[in-house]
């Protein structure tokens, strides 16, 4: 069964569980993604490559202690365990106002 973390670390990490190994959401593993030298995320290679990385979420299985915030420079989340959608997409669009220019991975 897929749930939003491992899911989420494949999608980053173009990889399956079996190599990232997360096998669930961090309540209930208790073991939050790393990345290594021989496993990174988009963010991390696109931040490397130059851009401006940037994440807006909505809910607590994606949020930063789950280890998927890796290589992001902003990493917007919800105090609290989750908030709207449209909340988090408002957030989003304010801060395209004053991104920098030059490229950005969001």
């Amino acid at each position: 069964m897929a749930t939003t973390l491992p899911s989420h670390v494949s999608l980053m990490t173009g990889t399956s569980t079996l190599r990232h190994g997360i096998k669930g959401n961090l309540h209930t593993f208790h073991a939050p993604f790393v990345s290594g030298e021989g496993l990174q995320t988009a963010a991390q290679i696109f931040k490397r490559m130059g851009y401006t990385t940037a994440a807006f979420v909505s809910a607590a299985p994606v949020k930063r202690d789950t280890g998927i915030a890796a290589g992001f420079d902003i990493f917007d989340e919800p105090k609290a365990a989750e908030r709207p959608g449209g909340v988090t997409t408002r957030k989003l669009m304010q801060s395209l106002d004053s991104a920098p220019s030059g490229p950005l991975f969001l």
